[in-house]
């Protein structure tokens, strides 16, 4: 079954406690909200005040299959959003893009396994040399739906964990280790060292 708009929204408040206001208690606090309604403005709440502004940066929301516009308001706060921020949605239905007055539009294109293994790759920038890798980016591409767009930006980040390891390590353990976050639910950068 499909999570309620109530889990969905503490699922985003926590990860931005955790990323944003490291001292709160995130448990807690989404634990405290009751209702869809008092989640939401906890969310807004971190986003306007409790985010510091010294390190707000853009944000990307993804809401997956999207079946009714109201769900857009009932999830996300956008006029909360840091500037430079989006919200990127999949919809079956044109109509609800207009009623969300999306500002432009994409038709995806379903890939063949061997297209979206391969802009993977491309944009990881991970070789397919062994079949350790290959079956782990088979995984990804299954988990991500085949989805161009989702392929590309979780590629791009593999590559720059990848990067940031020396310019290539254990690639296997590296893909494992986005996989791992994709079954979470939760995929975002390291947390940089002070």
């Amino acid at each position: 079954s499909a999570p309620s708009v109530l889990e969905e929204l503490k699922k985003l408040l926590h990860d931005l406690l955790a990323r944003h206001v490291p001292e709160a208690n995130a448990k807690r606090e989404v634990d405290a909200c009751a209702n869809a309604k008092e989640a939401l403005e906890a969310v807004r709440r971190v986003l306007e005040t409790r985010w510091p502004e010294t390190d707000r940066a853009p944000v990307l929301i993804v809401l997956d299959d999207v079946w009714e516009a109201s769900r857009v308001e009932q999830l996300v706060p956008i006029d909360a959003l840091p500037r430079g921020s989006a919200v990127l949605m999949t919809y079956r239905r044109k109509q609800i893009g207009r009623d969300v007055r999306a500002t432009s539009s994409y038709a995806l294109k379903s890939l063949t396994k061997a297209s979206a293994r391969a802009l993977f790759a491309s944009k990881s920038e991970v070789s397919l040399k062994t079949t350790s890798v290959t079956r782990l980016v088979d995984t990804i591409v299954r988990r991500l739906g085949m989805h161009p767009m989702a392929l590309a930006i979780v590629g791009r980040l593999a590559r720059r964990r990848l990067e940031g390891r020396g310019g290539g390590g254990d690639v296997a353990r590296a893909l494992t280790e986005v996989l791992e976050e994709l079954r979470g639910g939760y995929l975002g950068e390291e947390e940089e060292e002070e």
